[in-house]
């Protein structure tokens, strides 16, 4: 019963820590350069976007798992949650998108590259906040010690 919603858990960590470590990557391939540096961190964003639309797939079966042992203000957070993993999911694809136009600039246009790494950083850094919302969010559902009285 609980093999969907531990799957949807595993997959969501996979493509926030993916965004977290491509992001630091390549701050560090801002100061010390490098395109194989470079190439690591566009690789993390790829599997970002993959996982991504994995944990989104996923998140239906994970719904399914546990809405019947949800009360009605677990139904509401989960809803939230459902909710701000939409915008996540818009942001992990754009993150991985810029990745990949990044990409082709260091190759096509190595003179612009820098421009194209900072854009990436500027996307990825806001994607990673984007990411740590929803997860937040998806962590009120089950954890109720991390919840307060305001709503979320």
């Amino acid at each position: 019963m609980f093999e969907g919603a531990h799957f949807h858990l595993l997959v969501n960590h996979v493509a926030f820590f993916a965004l977290i470590f491509g992001a630091l990557i390549l701050l560090v391939n801002l100061k010390w350069g490098g395109r194989e540096v470079f190439l690591i961190s566009v690789g993390l964003f790829v599997i970002a976007g993959v996982f991504t639309f994995i944990a989104h797939e996923s998140g239906e079966i994970a719904e399914h798992a546990i809405k019947g042992l949800l009360s009605e203000a677990d139904k509401a957070i989960f809803e939230t949650h459902e909710d701000a993993s939409k915008f996540a999911n818009l942001a992990g694809y754009l993150t991985t998108a810029v990745a990949l136009i990044a990409t082709w600039i260091a190759f096509k246009k190595p003179a612009r590259l820098t421009l194209a790494r900072v854009a990436l950083l500027i996307v990825s850094v806001w994607a990673c906040t984007v990411f740590a919302r929803v997860a937040y969010l998806g962590g009120l559902i089950r954890h109720t010690e991390i919840r307060t009285t305001q709503a979320p």
